[in-house]
This record gives structure tokens, C-alpha cells and sequence, in this order.
């Protein structure tokens, strides 16, 4: 079921996704299985971040947190501070859009935070592709503030560890 809500999420029909990553879920709560537990609400968090549903997305990503450290996830804690970190970003982006810089900056700076937590994570235990994703995500916070001659330099440092990590460019 949970790949079946990724297939439809790239299929764009996040209607369905939804659908699928709830009867996921659901079944893997009624078997104890917190590792699948946290990936599939870590999916359902990158779906309510492409509807816009921010405050959701972030609720869905503490928790999906709260379970990789029961389970001692370690990369998976490092992912889903990315993607809390991402989500923070996508808010930035919508507040600035609407005028909102103050709110903007508080948001990008939510989301650096966030991402000091994750690369300490990628940086101990070498997770290479996180900290190729979190550099991404730390150019995009600059991009929202906007900051482009700083998140241009990440982009260069992403590019130098996606090559060594397999992340695509």
C-alpha cells in the first residue's frame, strides 16, 4: 500500500496517495511496525507539503521524528528534519509571496536550525545523500530569504556531494 501511495503521488493524483498511505498506516500500526510507521507518515507529510498544508506536514514529521527515536533510526531522524526543514521552507516561500518577510525570515531560520540537527546526524554516522539533500534544502532556505549569492555556493557544494553520494543534480 505505501508504494502504491508513492506511485500515485508521482502520478500526481495525491487524492489516491492520501488513500493509500493511510490503509498503510493503518496496517502497520495494527502490526507494530514503527520503521513503516514513520516512512508512511513521513510520505503523507510530502503530500500535505505539495497541497500547501504546512502546519499539517510539520505535525506529520514530528511525529514520523518521535518514532525513528524510539526505534533508534538515526538517518531516518536526519531525513525527517530535512523534511520538517523543507516544510518550513515551503511555508517561507508562501508568506513571502504574500508579503510577508518577516514571517518569511522567521521560517527560514526555523528551517536552518533544522538543518544543523540533520547534517550533525549526516556528518556522524557519514550518510553522504543526506547531507548532499540537506545542503540542497539549506540552498533553498537562502533562495526563500532570498539570499541567492549564499545559496549559490550551497548549490556548488551540493553538486561536489551528490557526485559522491549518487543523489542526483
Amino acid at each position: 500500500l505505501n508504494l502504491l501511495g508513492i506511485t500515485w503521488r508521482q502520478l500526481s493524483d495525491h487524492g489516491r496517495a492520501l488513500e493509500m498511505y493511510e490503509a498503510a498506516l493503518q496496517r502497520f500500526r495494527e502490526a507494530g511496525e514503527l520503521r513503516w510507521q514513520a516512512r508512511v507518515l513521513s510520505n503523507i507529510g510530502n503530500i500535505e507539503i505539495q497541497l500547501g498544508n504546512h502546519g499539517a506536514a510539520l505535525e506529520l514529521f514530528d511525529q514520523a521524528l518521535e518514532l525513528r527515536r524510539r526505534i533508534d533510526d538515526t538517518e531516518g531522524v536526519g531525513f525527517d528534519l530535512n523534511n520538517a526543514a523543507f516544510g518550513h521552507v515551503q511555508c517561507a516561500l508562501q508568506l513571502r509571496a504574500a508579503g510577508d518577510t518577516t514571517s518569511c525570515q522567521v521560517e527560514c531560520e526555523t528551517a536552518l536550525k533544522l538543518l544543523d540537527r540533520a547534517l550533525v546526524v549526516a556528518r556522524q554516522y557519514g550518510y553522504k545523500r543526506l547531507e548532499a539533500i540537506c545542503v540542497q534544502t539549506i540552498g533553498e532556505a537562502y533562495l526563500a530569504m532570498p539570499r541567492p549569492e549564499v545559496a549559490l555556493g550551497r548549490a556548488d557544494q551540493f553538486l561536489a556531494l551528490s557526485r559522491g553520494s549518487g543523489t542526483p543534480g
